[in-house]
């Protein structure tokens, strides 16, 4: 039998951070089952949700009740997993090491 969480009670309507979902993955049993119950969360970050993605990767969770922003953001982070750094610009960006603070600071002048 699955265990169902609701994260609305949990952590509230909006999960912002990392930190949230690294509290969730420590209060669970590899042993067990459960249904992660989404409903009434509006906001799932960017790093929340893939925090979320990676414990969801121990194949003992399901996801329900998402809302359709929640999930494009889980999708999202789960695409973007498989798909390689595309960097923007025209490949001329110069790289400047900066040993200290003085000299990035002095590189940004």
């Amino acid at each position: 039998m699955k265990q169902i969480l609701h994260l609305k009670e949990l952590y509230g309507s909006q999960i912002r951070t990392r930190q949230l979902m690294e509290q969730l993955a420590q209060t669970l049993n590899k042993n067990n089952q459960y249904l992660l119950d989404m409903e009434g969360v509006d906001i799932l970050s960017r790093s929340a949700a893939d925090e979320l993605c990676t414990i969801k990767q121990s194949g003992n969770i399901e996801i329900v009740n998402a809302s359709s922003f929640v999930q494009k953001m889980l999708d999202t982070v789960t695409i973007s997993r498989f798909l390689p750094r595309q960097r923007q610009g025209n490949g001329d960006t110069q790289i400047i090491e900066c040993k200290t603070i003085e000299s990035a600071l002095a590189a940004l002048q």
